[in-house]
């Protein structure tokens, strides 16, 4: 699979850091405007496991580069959640890891996790994510 068509377009990465005010989702740093990555919450690597063992995931394709399936996040949270660099074919940190996803919205945030275990539940219906 040609992961590049899941990289978030410039639009997308700049609408979840403006959502999240400018600031880390994961540890709430401020994020310089070119100083940061959109990283899927829902990792693209998850669309080779589903595909694999015949989940049916069509509809998640699009939301895998959607602004609901991003957080803005610093470099060091980054490299944290792909296991210090150990796990560059993904690792999954789930929704509420990125406590900061909305900035201080916490209702918008519960929300949002709701969108993402739906989305968890289309790629991999019997497996559990945490809520």
């Amino acid at each position: 699979m040609d992961r590049s068509e899941y990289n978030f377009d410039d639009p997308i990465r700049v609408a979840a850091w403006s959502r999240q005010n400018q600031k880390c989702a994961a540890c709430e740093g401020a994020l310089p405007r070119f100083g940061f990555i959109g990283h899927h919450v829902v990792p693209v690597q998850s669309l080779d496991y589903a595909s694999a063992h015949g989940s049916t995931f069509r509809q998640v394709v699009e939301f895998m580069t959607s602004e609901d399936n991003c957080v803005a996040v610093c470099k060091d949270c980054h490299y944290h959640y792909h296991e210090c660099g150990r796990n560059d074919g993904g690792a999954v940190a789930d929704a509420q890891v990125f406590k900061f996803s909305h900035g201080v919205r916490t209702d918008l945030h519960r929300e949002w996790k709701k969108v993402i275990a739906l989305n968890w539940r289309l790629l991999f219906p019997s497996v559990e994510q945490e809520k």
